[in-house]
């Protein structure tokens, strides 16, 4: 299974980039303080914690990270906290891990066993916001 993960772009710990969660004491203050206020943010149904979410909880240890079951999941997660997340020094990390080593739960979270996971890529964050069109307000002939 691919996994989608935002993973710091040089720290590691316990041979794993670190996530912007667990890991905030790593990081310079004034970033430190904006991911604290993303984790403030996160503590609801739309971001349940691996040790709330049913599908998750047995199966989460000290052995395993969490990520995503795809690139959208991440930025649904994500959404509002990229930029943050990028001056902070994170990028999106994707692994390849075997269906043996991977729980997946609500949201698109997964949570899987780090011993398990190939690294296969990091890229940037993307940092495009999200353009919605209002009905009525899009088209070419708007504003004119």
């Amino acid at each position: 299974m691919k996994v989608w993960r935002v993973g710091h772009r040089t720290m590691v710990i316990d041979g794993i980039h670190i996530d912007p969660y667990w890991h905030r004491t790593e990081l310079p203050f004034e970033h430190s303080e904006a991911l604290a206020d993303m984790s403030r943010a996160h503590c609801d149904d739309n971001h349940p914690s691996p040790h709330w979410d049913p599908a998750l909880r047995r199966h989460f240890t000290d052995a395993h990270a969490c990520g995503f079951t795809s690139e959208e999941a991440l930025y649904n997660w994500f959404a509002n906290w990229t930029a943050a997340l990028d001056a902070a020094g994170f990028a999106v990390r994707t692994y390849e891990v075997g269906d043996d080593a991977t729980c997946a739960g609500a949201n698109g979270q997964v949570v899987f066993r780090m011993g398990a996971a190939t690294a296969l890529d990091c890229q940037p964050l993307n940092l495009d916001p999200v353009q919605l069109e209002i009905p009525g307000l899009s088209g070419p002939n708007v504003g004119t």
